[in-house]
């Protein structure tokens, strides 16, 4: 019934403008902290096109005012290949693996590495018919792996790389944005409430109960925070990495947890 919500279309070829521009600008590399594996050299984000009016944010939150949300048409796999590298990121929750299109990054996956899987873009994983990149990482994924390292260290609570949204659907994109838009670090949402910010109604085109399956379909957790959407009585579901362990643990990084006895900065 709610398939369109559940698939993530697959990532067609050639370079689509940067989906999703996120927060103030990237800052150094953290020593010590980076894995880099063979990528391409990451193409330059076209330039952004005009900004959608923001949503009203539930508190004053870190996302810049001026922050873009584009929201091109969804895309669709016409069987052509498209470029799609990968870079990795040692952190307290396990490796974090950022992926990139020509567009911007579209993928990040908490775990092991990921894998595309024939016919749909699975949420962490290269769109289908993707080929892994070679050479350096380019600037788009170096700057989100040195962001990302930023983010796990506490010294970064907002982020600035094209994103390429490009594989998901309309409904998806409408969710995924009020949530970037309104939710800031240190700030949590239950689903109902997000399902009621971004104007969804029970028995709607898109069903309010339907925000949890668009969290768990989210394919840039972390950048796209689907860690602070939370149940009313609850941490409510994780699909990265081990699950809610690191969906509390990413919580606490943020002072939105007061720390348990056995939480460590070192991991989850």
């Amino acid at each position: 019934m709610y398939r369109e919500l559940l698939t993530l279309g697959a990532a067609a070829a050639g370079a689509v403008p940067g989906m999703l521009t996120l927060g103030a600008a990237a800052a150094g590399a953290v020593p010590g902290m980076l894995t880099a594996l063979p990528a391409a050299t990451a193409a330059q984000p076209d330039a952004a096109s005009p900004a959608r009016p923001r949503r009203a944010a539930a508190g004053k939150g870190p996302w810049p005012a001026g922050r873009a949300a584009h929201r091109p048409p969804a895309r669709r796999d016409n069987g052509r290949v498209s470029e799609f590298s990968w870079v990795s990121l040692s952190t307290p929750v396990g490796p974090v693996w950022i992926g990139r299109s020509q567009a911007g990054v579209a993928s990040v996956h908490i775990g092991s590495r990921p894998a595309a899987r024939s016919g749909t873009a699975v949420a962490g994983a290269a769109p289908a018919g993707a080929t892994a990149g070679q050479g350096e990482p380019g600037p788009v994924l170096e700057a989100a792996r040195s962001q990302l390292a930023e983010y796990f260290s506490g010294r970064r609570r907002a982020f600035d790389v094209p994103l390429d949204l490009s594989a998901l659907t309309e409904p998806q994109r409408q969710v995924l944005g009020v949530l970037a838009d309104s939710v800031g670090y240190g700030q949590t949402v239950s689903y109902g409430a997000l399902a009621r910010r971004a104007g969804l109604q029970p028995g709607g085109d898109i069903p309010a109960r339907a925000v949890g399956q668009i969290m768990g379909s989210n394919p840039i957790p972390l950048i796209i925070p689907c860690h602070r959407v939370v149940a009313s009585d609850g941490l409510g579901g994780y699909s990265g990495g081990t699950g809610p362990e690191v969906k509390r643990w990413l919580l606490i990084l943020e002072g939105a947890l007061p720390p348990t006895l056995d939480w460590s900065p070192d991991g989850a």
